[in-house]
């Protein structure tokens, strides 16, 4: 079972540092002008050298937080999509990775990693195929609730803890860039 934690870790490692994009980076327009949307950040405990694993949340190190109700930062500002894929299968728990007190920051089963800086794009599938030209079939944009709700660990890597990147919430509509019917 060790074995198979520290393979996921190391693929997860060689695809967040070394994969090249796969496909080209065609965009949608950019949202509305002057619209808000949700972003995230890197936890100050993370990157885990060990594990190869990253916690990303919506509280931010000077103890402000993301606005998962009408969105933190204009959509035109370019940022990274925080980018996931997820599979229980391939991807448990290590065992040395335990979730938060409060059950709102969990293990999301899968790797995450991000794209290059862009305007939030206006609709959320062409955000998703941000994340699969990046990455590959099976990626698509991180959602607050993919690790229980404001946080997730996972496989990966996601760059300093100083940036901020777009993340998706399914259940709020004025907290987003993109049109999630599209």
């Amino acid at each position: 079972m060790k074995f198979r934690h520290l393979f996921a870790a190391g693929l997860a490692a060689s695809l967040i540092a070394g994969l090249a994009p796969l496909h080209s980076h065609a965009q949608a327009p950019p949202a509305a002008p002057g619209k808000m949307g949700m972003t995230w950040v890197t936890r100050t405990d993370h990157p885990h050298p060990v594990t190869g694993t990253a916690a990303v949340s919506c509280h931010r190190a000077d103890k402000t937080s993301c606005d998962p109700y009408k969105g933190d930062t204009r959509c035109d500002t370019p940022l990274q999509i925080l980018c996931i894929t997820q599979n229980k299968d391939l991807y448990p728990q290590p065992a040395s990775v335990t979730n938060d007190p409060g059950q709102w920051t969990r293990w999301a089963f899968g790797i995450v990693g991000t794209t290059k800086p862009m305007a939030a794009p206006s609709t959320l599938s062409a955000a998703n195929k941000a994340c699969e030209a990046e990455f590959g079939k099976g990626w698509r944009v991180a959602e607050h609730h993919d690790g229980a709700g404001w946080g997730l660990k996972a496989f990966g890597g996601v760059g300093s803890q100083s940036k901020k990147f777009w993340v998706d919430i399914k259940n709020q509509p004025n907290a987003i860039c993109w049109d999630r019917s599209k």
